[in-house]
């Protein structure tokens, strides 16, 4: 039996859902509008794109030509997902450059957020289970019976720290997302531990790294009040609406020096006290 990590959340979430879902069948009946799961199809192969074919996000802010690249992708996808309705009319033609601005300003942050760490993308839309890509996690269950999960992981960061390869997950959302361990538990919210033991018991390329978190990456376009924009003691005023949510993991067997290396990889301007101030409001794992 194969399943799926979003199957697995909506079974704990709502068993008759599932029910009508995965064992009915029940599909809400098709209507001309731009629906949640094509939206997600465009943010998150606009972003692979970008991130892959150029990679140094920070070099197309400077040539002021990261808008004018989105948009383009933004295009061409629409027209290779066949998402008719971002053309159908002067409405949804606008709808589609609010889409444009949106990943534009993403990328700015994400682009703002490689200066500050050390982590960088390694892979996109990393695929594990039913055949594609990675293996899928193998879970026993009674009677000699077992499930295999798959699922998709959006974005795969990796550095290195005293010749030990870390990793990091990425999460794309289109709402705001935190990780809870209360909601893991209860199985509905699962994905990013179920991303880190597909990475960490996988073979190949990514075989023998280490953890060092998952996190949750929120598109969006936020308004930020004018005073705090032009507000030169508020720099960070914007991305603040950009944060990084999720759960640092850090090995069982680091001493403090090694520790405050991987929290600075996370984000170099953390020094020692900083760290302490901003990562105490954030889960903290020690891995197994």
């Amino acid at each position: 039996m194969s399943i799926s990590i979003s199957q697995l959340e909506r079974f704990y979430a709502n068993p008759f859902e599932y029910f009508l879902m995965y064992g009915l069948g029940l599909r809400k009946r098709p209507e001309f509008e731009l629906s949640p799961l094509d939206s997600g199809t465009l943010y998150h192969k606009v972003m692979e794109l970008l991130l892959r074919q150029h990679g140094n996000l920070n070099q197309l802010v400077q040539d002021g030509t990261l808008a004018q690249t989105v948009a383009a992708l933004v295009k061409e996808n629409v027209q290779a997902f066949g998402i008719e309705i971002l053309e159908a009319d002067d409405y949804w033609r606008f709808v589609a450059r609010q889409i444009s601005a949106m990943l534009t300003q993403s990328a700015k942050m994400i682009a703002r957020q490689q200066q500050n760490t050390r982590f960088r993308p390694k892979q996109f839309e990393l695929k594990f289970g039913r055949g594609k890509g990675m293996k899928g996690l193998e879970l026993p269950l009674d009677g000699g019976r077992s499930v295999t999960v798959a699922g998709r992981i959006d974005r795969l960061d990796e550095t290195v720290i005293d010749d030990q390869r870390y990793f990091m997950v990425l999460d794309y959302k289109s709402s705001p997302h935190e990780f809870s361990m209360q909601n893991a538990y209860y199985g509905k919210s699962m994905q990013l531990l179920t991303y880190i033991d597909a990475i960490d018991e996988t073979t190949g390329p990514f075989a023998g790294m280490t953890p060092a978190g998952a996190e949750y990456f929120v598109f969006n376009l936020p308004r930020i009040a004018y005073a705090d924009y032009i507000d030169p003691k508020k720099p960070e005023a914007l991305l603040q609406n950009y944060r990084l949510k999720g759960l640092i993991v850090l090995p069982d067997d680091a001493d403090a020096a090694h520790r405050q290396q991987l929290i600075t990889a996370f984000d170099q301007s953390l020094t020692p006290e900083l760290a302490k101030d901003k990562v105490s409001n954030r889960p903290l794992w020690s891995w197994r």
